[in-house]
């Protein structure tokens, strides 16, 4: 999804270490250092939505790698239970090179879906993972992510996400997000 520079415009945006982007509204947000987590749970009909924005750290060089290494960090067996590390779609622009993939997984006897995102480029790699287990929070988690502010400059690429700057450590390794 591509949010025209009207909807932008209109759109409250909020930062996290190198990235500015929108957040879901009205969704319960937790700020860590290593990471910006945004959470809701619709308790009449049991469905829920998690969404991590990962701090900066360090590429690898080699964007693949990134990618499993992201997923090997972020989407834990004991969590995810049945998830299984896909083979991202993966294309490049301006430098950036975005890897992102999905998988089901199993959350208390029942079907969820986990994305992640990784863009790497320039000595550093930022991440983005949402979980959940309804289809009715896609649009927020896209919008989420489809236009990020880096370096005083609006960086759009549909229903991905472009960063800019320096890597740094993340912190406690964890990913920032309340299960349910």
């Amino acid at each position: 999804m591509l949010l025209s520079l009207p909807q932008l415009l209109l759109a409250q945006m909020e930062t996290f270490d190198i990235v500015t982007y929108q957040p879901p509204k009205g969704w319960e947000k937790k700020t860590e250092a290593y990471a910006v987590s945004f959470t809701t749970v619709d308790a009449a009909t049991g469905t829920w939505c998690q969404l991590g924005v990962y701090k900066s750290v360090a590429s690898s060089g080699d964007a693949a790698k990134d990618f499993a290494s992201e997923w090997k960090a972020l989407v834990k067996s004991s969590t995810y239970a049945g998830s299984v590390e896909p083979v991202p779609e993966m294309r490049t622009e301006g430098g950036w090179t975005i890897n992102a993939g999905g998988s089901s997984f199993k959350w208390e006897g029942k079907d969820a879906q986990l994305i992640v995102l990784v863009v790497s480029g320039y000595g550093t790699m930022v991440s983005m993972m949402a979980s959940m287990n309804s289809d009715k929070y896609m649009t927020e988690v896209e919008n989420t992510g489809a236009a990020i502010t880096a370096s005083d400059a609006i960086i759009t690429a549909g229903d991905t996400i472009i960063f800019d700057g320096a890597g740094s450590d993340r912190g406690d390794g964890s990913d920032g997000c309340k299960r349910y």
